[in-house]
């Protein structure tokens, strides 16, 4: 649902495969600029395995966030609602229609909704648990978050390494007196696009239909270089340019190559071996078992965003024309 007849923010949000991108082309025509909400699409050298939109479409609307993060950084939820809201008044002031478009739902709900009081990064903590990650293993810190945090705890995977360290970072400042609890429990800090209209949409289609475009990606994925790809990031990893917080290691597509012993050898020792097919099914098969589990999780938070309508993606033609209408009003077609 929108919060006014004049609607100068849209937010396209929706699981990974449901079709955001196809959407997005067919109103190409339009003066929109795409803000991409997706927390591995940043990335510089995420490409295949964020499953990224081609030239075709970046070439038609300028896509910001697009690949402009160093893969050996941390882009927070923080930087992506700060910057954004700096693009957001650019693009406005300029006459256009920011589009946020993504499936990283803890972005767009915190643009919504502000950002919770936490205290900046503490690079001695930091460090210190970095150190710990490397001697006693995630499983470790997970367990003392849970001791420390039990609430805290249970809305993060035990498998998020860097959120298990800030949620520690922030749990050892909030006990001290740089960061006492109750600034913690106050009010989030307003979001930058606090004044502005917005509306909020979430494209969705049934499991079964998820289930044929995951393992349609997939084999799009296998067939643009994923091995590569995953390959080039595991030497980064060898060569030390990325730390074990570092969110790349975690990635759908990536994690799964990793976790696997034969291909992890080949990956480290940096050996010729082919990958046998026997073990790329094995490992098609995980990442299509991880995406699912990830899809329900998106569905599931994707219900915390405020004001928003669901529209079923299996009709891109209509929602597109359902989507002019809505930002028509501030829109002007490129040929005028």
């Amino acid at each position: 649902m929108y919060k006014d007849v004049s609607l100068p923010i849209v937010f396209l949000f929706g699981p990974t495969a449901v079709g955001k991108t196809d959407l997005l082309s067919r109103i190409s025509d339009l003066e929109i600029e795409v803000i991409v909400a997706d927390s591995r699409q940043v990335y510089k050298d995420c490409v295949v395995a964020s499953a990224a939109p081609d030239a075709t479409l970046t070439n038609a609307v300028k896509h910001h966030f697009l690949h402009e993060i160093a893969s050996n950084t941390i882009f927070s939820v923080a930087d992506f609602v700060r910057k954004s809201g700096v693009l957001i008044d650019d693009i406005l002031q300029r006459g256009k229609i920011p589009i946020v478009c993504g499936g990283t739902g803890f972005y767009i709900y915190h643009l919504i909704n502000g950002l919770p009081r936490t205290p900046p990064m503490d690079t001695r903590i930091r460090k210190t648990l970095a150190l710990r990650l490397q001697r006693e293993g995630l499983h470790r810190l997970y367990q003392e978050l849970k001791m420390r945090e039990a609430e805290r705890a249970r809305a993060i995977s035990p498998n998020d390494t860097y959120r298990v360290i800030r949620a520690l970072e922030i749990s050892y400042l909030s006990q001290s007196h740089v960061f006492p609890n109750k600034a913690r429990n106050d009010r989030n800090v307003p979001s930058p696009i606090a004044d502005k209209k917005y509306v909020c949409i979430g494209l969705y289609r049934s499991m079964e239909a998820m289930e044929v475009r995951i393992k349609q990606r997939i084999k799009e994925m296998m067939r643009k270089g994923l091995v590569e790809e995953a390959r080039y990031h595991w030497e980064k990893f060898c060569l030390g340019e990325y730390g074990l917080d570092n969110p790349i290691l975690k990635t759908i597509g990536y994690q799964e190559f990793y976790l696997h012993p034969e291909i992890r050898t080949i990956f480290t020792e940096q050996l010729e071996s082919p990958i046998s097919l026997t073990v790329l099914r094995s490992v098609m098969q995980q990442i299509e078992i991880n995406t699912r589990r990830y899809v329900k999780r998106q569905f599931t938070f994707f219900k915390k965003i405020p004001h928003h309508e669901l529209w079923l993606a299996d009709d891109d033609e209509r929602n597109a024309e359902k989507l002019r209408r809505l930002i028509g009003i501030h829109a002007h077609i490129n040929e005028q």
